[in-house]
């Protein structure tokens, strides 16, 4: 903590526990916060907010809950922000969609009260394509497939079997129930194939 002139913080893959060292509020030059794949919980305290040059927010895969902090969208200079598989519940916070230097959002694997990407993501989700990663790509993935393999049957009776098995696949999207999600598209998309074996 007393290293203010500090630019990287390396300590990924450390099975390290707890909280994030309070002193780490005193490295106002940081640029690289390198913390994933550890034990690491509690919440994001809001000085990291205040870390204005931080380039790279690498923290998934440790235990961190609670909501994330709307100042999190201030960090301006952000290219990588990566917090998937901890435990953050609420939603994403709106700002995060303005960060003007991002390109690289994961947040897969956590518990956000979303089961769609929020509108309000949208045009990040265009510009970062695959490098905005989160559990809502997968459920967007699900409903437009099962739409294209709706469409590629031709037998009326089948199609029929089909579109009520894709209401129950958007039920379990809204419901955030991927598993079951999983399982009725599988279904959906085997019978879709069924058919097009036959013609």
């Amino acid at each position: 903590g007393n290293c203010t002139a500090l630019k990287m913080v390396y300590l990924f893959k450390n099975n390290l526990s707890g909280v994030i060292p309070p002193t780490f509020a005193n490295l106002k030059n940081l640029q690289f916060l390198v913390i994933f794949n550890n034990q690491l919980s509690g919440s994001l305290p809001p000085w990291i907010c205040d870390l204005s040059e931080t380039e790279w927010l690498l923290i998934y895969n440790n235990n961190f809950s609670g909501s994330l902090p709307p100042a999190l969208g201030n960090l301006s200079n952000l290219a990588k922000l990566q917090l998937g598989d901890n435990l953050f519940t609420g939603p994403l916070p709106t700002s995060l969609a303005n960060l003007p230097n991002l390109q690289s959002f994961h947040a897969m694997g956590n518990n956000f009260s979303h089961t769609r990407i929020p509108a309000a993501f949208d045009e990040m989700h265009k510009k970062l394509g695959h490098e905005f990663v989160t559990d809502w790509n997968k459920n967007e993935l699900y409903l437009t497939r099962a739409k294209e393999a709706i469409d590629s049957i031709q037998d009326e009776e089948v199609r029929t079997e089909v579109t009520s098995l894709q209401k129950d696949l958007l039920e379990h999207v809204e419901t955030g129930d991927t598993a079951k999600a999983d399982k009725v598209f599988k279904e959906l998309k085997g019978i879709a194939n069924r058919q097009t074996q036959r013609l």
